[in-house]
């Protein structure tokens, strides 16, 4: 598959969550259950501690930082 196949794959995949109901929740927060190998589980810790922080702090940052790399106008196309 060539790079403008997927990328035009992830759109419709986009466009489909966002018909289904997904984008900005109802709720404030909302629940989130991961599977981490244990390597990643002790690096969640241990960046927790080191930042001082929660490993839901850990994580959003992570995800922030994430979304800003990736930019806003390819997140939210729509």
């Amino acid at each position: 598959m060539s790079n403008r196949e997927t990328v035009r794959d992830n759109l419709v995949r986009l466009e489909q969550y966002i018909e289904e109901g997904g984008g900005i929740p109802k709720k404030n927060r909302r629940k989130l259950t991961v599977e981490l190998s244990e390597a990643h589980h002790d690096l969640l810790n241990r960046l927790a501690i080191l930042e001082n922080d929660t490993r839901t702090g850990v994580l959003r940052r992570a995800l922030d930082l994430y979304a800003n790399e990736m930019g806003e106008e390819n997140i939210y196309p729509f």
